[in-house]
């Protein structure tokens, strides 16, 4: 991708689109790690300045350009990973939600991995307390969960705090759990969760 024609070329802050090319690059980088061979990846041709995040699978990143959501990059590079892996092919169904929650999980490494504390975005301010919640805890009550984004930051939280890997740190962890999952396209997601 060419930074002067690709990347974010209507922002007018270029102290701060600078930055956002740095992070581009750290998280498609490490996102590629992610990936076992060179199909396995959507090609990022364009990133625009929008107000709503999103990804396409036409290799276009929409964000909205902010110094306090500057995360947000991290999470929708994570898309090309995930969108060509078997979990999506095999296991998701379509299901998009689970790709958020991957994303959600990515983003929240790559938070503490690359942002600074005068950057740090608070994303899901207390997704670290929530993951050694039970999951009653976060976001169900009763039997139901509370709309969509409760269960995406549910199973977001579930991903990223899969530890039982002691001998792993949280973020290897969290690569060997994806390691694992798309290894075997058998078992549901939401079982291996305990979400079913």
């Amino acid at each position: 991708m060419d930074y002067d024609s690709d990347f974010l070329k209507e922002c007018r802050d270029e102290r701060l689109r600078k930055r956002l090319w740095v992070l581009f690059q750290r998280a498609e980088e490490e996102a590629r790690t992610f990936c076992d061979s060179g199909n396995c990846w959507i090609r990022i041709l364009k990133v625009v300045e929008c107000a709503n995040a999103s990804w396409s699978p036409d290799g276009t990143i929409k964000i909205p350009v902010s110094c306090g959501n500057l995360g947000v990059i991290f999470h929708e590079v994570f898309h090309s990973a995930f969108h060509q892996s078997p979990l999506w092919h095999v296991r998701c169904n379509g299901n998009d939600q689970w790709g958020n929650a991957f994303c959600d999980a990515f983003r929240y490494f790559m938070d503490d991995l690359h942002l600074s504390d005068s950057e740090d975005t608070k994303f899901f301010p207390d997704f670290k307390s929530k993951m050694t919640k039970p999951t009653k805890d976060i976001v169900i009550v009763g039997d139901r969960y509370q709309g969509w984004a409760s269960r995406i930051v549910l199973k977001a939280c579930e991903i990223a705090g899969a530890r039982d890997m002691p001998e792993y740190s949280e973020y290897d962890a969290f690569k060997q759990l994806w390691r694992e999952r798309n290894a075997d396209p058998n078992e549901p997601l939401t079982k291996y969760f305990g979400l079913a």
